[in-house]
């Protein structure tokens, strides 16, 4: 699509907005113009308007990303756990097995001892993020795991942990290699508790606030995840409500909609009202989290609003809607996958190996042969797919909302024009700074 019309700008009569994918441009028009090139997208109509889609053409993105034509992964996702403590009612890797029985153990050491031949063959990655299961029931092989990658450079380090499991030891190991720690918090203690349980069905919001608490005084760089339950809305509670909430505990948030079910079956097909809920309420929760920005002292900064501001104003074009190819994922056995997502589908797609059986040599043929095989199935083919992943694994089931996915970038991208035409956006970059000082952004419009 070389261009999607937004409709009337909001502050100037006779003007029109559109939004040009391919440049990540927001650009005014004047009324003739829009209402030309809206009938050409809509309804076909599209007699006489090549010149002004040939001159649309000539703007160009600040940077493009794509598959190299020589594709390397940057980063890579260790399962250093395939079990957890938890039984999470939406857990997609099955308590960290992902479904397969022989990665319910925890990472072998011929799987560590194999780690930098693995480095070696593929260069460019730079980022480790240690993940199960929960990866500190492993926090001894990831010691491990540290000392025999530091053999061959420095590495980025991350965990994504469900935050229960803490002591002395743990905590010297992430103060002392810096780990980036990411815990999972999904609102207040009841809510929270609804889903996040223990094997024997205890809550364990109590004991995650306690342990975020110590891991804050160790400065290191923090983030809470958040997963939004469908059925939520049911009880007065949205993904705008926990964040606010959150925010008094960490201002760093990452909150998504959740994508498998205690009751599965219940929430597939197009008369799910619960999961039509669950989109149009976590669209609300991003265009309130873009405006929070806009106060003086803003309480929280979502992920996902970096994300879009990165974009815009770097005008960074995604050729691809899913970013699988960035990444390597090793599971406890051996096993090697691109994206630990595509090992839930039940084809396993993306396996290229086991690091331990397979020279590394034959596992980055096999990375770069998958792919390019992958290639035209994410394609971004709609313009939202610029700010939202669109997961080819089989079990994304909100492909079927992709169009209130639409108007969510769209709604998002006026209020950022609002934004920037009323000189509000110093505003917004202030409070970046102040809430993720090492953030990505290094321009914005004026």
């Amino acid at each position: 699509m070389k261009y999607h019309i937004i409709g009337p700008s909001p502050l100037e009569k006779g003007i029109w907005l559109v939004y040009l994918p391919h440049a990540n441009s927001l650009i005014e028009v004047d009324k003739d113009t829009g209402e030309r090139l809206w009938e050409c997208e809509h309804f076909n109509k599209c007699d006489d308007i090549n010149y002004i889609i040939k001159e649309l053409d000539t703007f160009k993105p600040g940077d493009v990303v794509s598959i190299p034509q020589s594709p390397s992964p940057t980063d890579l996702y260790i399962m250093v756990s395939g079990m957890c403590n938890l039984s999470c009612t939406y857990c997609f890797a099955n308590r960290g097995s992902y479904g397969v029985e022989k990665y319910s153990r925890l990472i072998e050491e011929k799987v560590i001892e194999r780690l930098p031949e693995l480095l070696s063959a593929f260069p460019t990655i730079r980022g480790i993020v240690f993940f199960g299961g929960e990866p500190l029931l492993a926090y001894k092989h990831i010691e491990k795991i540290i000392k025999q990658i530091e053999k061959i450079g420095n590495f980025k380090l991350g965990i994504v942990t469900n935050g229960t499991i803490l002591n002395n030891n743990i905590i010297t190991l992430l103060k002392t290699y810096h780990i980036h720690v990411t815990v999972s918090v999904d609102g207040w203690k009841i809510v929270h508790n609804m889903n996040r349980k223990t094997i024997r069905g205890n809550g364990t919001f109590d004991i995650i606030i306690k342990n975020l608490d110590i891991i804050k005084t160790l400065e290191l760089p923090i983030k809470i995840e958040t997963t939004y339950n469908p059925d939520h809305y049911k009880y007065g509670v949205t993904p705008y409500k926990v964040a606010l909430y959150l925010s008094k505990f960490h201002q760093l948030l990452y909150v998504k909609p959740a994508t498998v079910f205690e009751t599965n079956n219940s929430y597939y097909g197009p008369s799910s009202y619960s999961l039509l809920m669950s989109v149009y309420l976590y669209g609300e929760y991003l265009l309130n989290s873009l405006l929070e920005l806009t106060k003086t002292n803003a309480l929280y900064l979502e992920e996902a609003i970096l994300k879009l501001l990165d974009i815009i104003t770097n005008r960074t074009y995604r050729i691809f809607r899913c970013g699988f190819y960035k990444y390597l994922s090793l599971f406890p056995n051996g096993d090697l996958y691109t994206c630990h997502i595509l090992a839930t589908t039940q084809e396993k797609t993306g396996y290229l190996g086991n690091i331990v059986v397979h020279n590394a040599e034959s596992l980055r043929y096999n990375y770069i042969s998958f792919v390019e095989k992958m290639k035209d199935d994410v394609f971004s083919t709609r313009p939202y797919h610029q700010l939202f992943d669109d997961c080819p694994a089989s079990y994304s089931i909100y492909s079927q909302f992709s169009d209130l996915y639409q108007h969510i970038f769209d709604n998002l991208l006026v209020t950022f024009y609002i934004i920037n035409q009323t000189g509000q956006l110093s505003q917004v970059y202030d409070n970046i700074k102040r809430l993720h000082p090492t953030a990505s952004l290094i321009q914005i419009i004026q």
